[in-house]
């Protein structure tokens, strides 16, 4: 399979119409992001984790309705963890009922493109993400790279997620976390989390701060409550 290796998220095309990175995004935030922020700004204030390497438009385009989800990139020996992540990170996304969610298979992944999965800072495939889009009907590609993880303690996951129109190839938001649970607002948040859902003893809720299953689904319901609003 050729590769543009000149294609990347995250950089403009030669002669064609640049993507915006994470760190060129100022200018996106600028324009306006109040209600993501607001919900950050309010969540910190309660003392509660709140991700802060995050570029977005200010609401979701009008025809993204439907996302296709490639599998989680994890390089080398992380590709265990990615693979354990793909789940996490759908049912996430589909918490946040902001457009429909399909994901990619890695079998699938492979058979059209030649790789389990693609990295959003990587070289892609140059038909990728129309092809994507043809065989799901996906109006836009969500990334996600698994960019650090330690699964003993104190747990680290880190994630860099970025969400791509198919139409334009414009990313519409993007975010870059490294968490780790002694972080006090993630500790603290995780703490709240697990006594709402189980109302239960501190020997309980903190089996829920040293798991990392529970730890890896607490860092992406936090990482995509920042997409843009509908």
């Amino acid at each position: 399979m050729n590769r543009v290796a000149a294609k990347h998220l995250g950089r403009a095309r030669p002669g064609g119409r640049g993507i915006v990175p994470v760190l060129l995004a100022a200018a996106l935030l600028m324009a306006g992001c109040a209600s993501p922020r607001t919900l950050l700004s309010r969540r910190a204030a309660a003392g509660d984790y709140a991700p802060a390497n995050v570029a977005a438009e200010p609401a979701l385009p009008a025809d993204l309705r439907r996302v296709a989800v490639l599998p989680v990139h994890g390089p080398g020996e992380s590709e265990r963890a990615a693979i354990a992540l793909d789940p996490v990170v759908a049912v996430a996304l589909q918490r946040q009922a902001r457009f429909e969610v399909v994901t990619v298979s890695r079998a699938d992944c492979r058979r059209w493109f030649g790789a389990p999965s693609f990295a959003s800072t990587g070289a892609l495939p140059h038909d990728l993400l129309a092809e994507i889009a043809r065989r799901h009907q996906a109006d836009a590609v969500l990334f996600v790279d698994l960019t650090a993880e330690r699964s003993y303690r104190p747990l680290l996951l880190g994630l860099r997620a970025k969400l791509a129109t198919a139409r334009d190839t414009r990313i519409v938001w993007a975010v870059d976390e490294i968490v780790s649970a002694d972080q006090p607002a993630v500790a603290a948040g995780m703490s709240r989390a697990a006594a709402s859902t189980k109302g239960s003893v501190s020997a309980t809720i903190l089996d829920s701060i040293q798991s990392p299953s529970r730890f890896a689904a607490y860092v992406s319901d936090a990482l995509f409550r920042t997409l843009p609003p509908r």
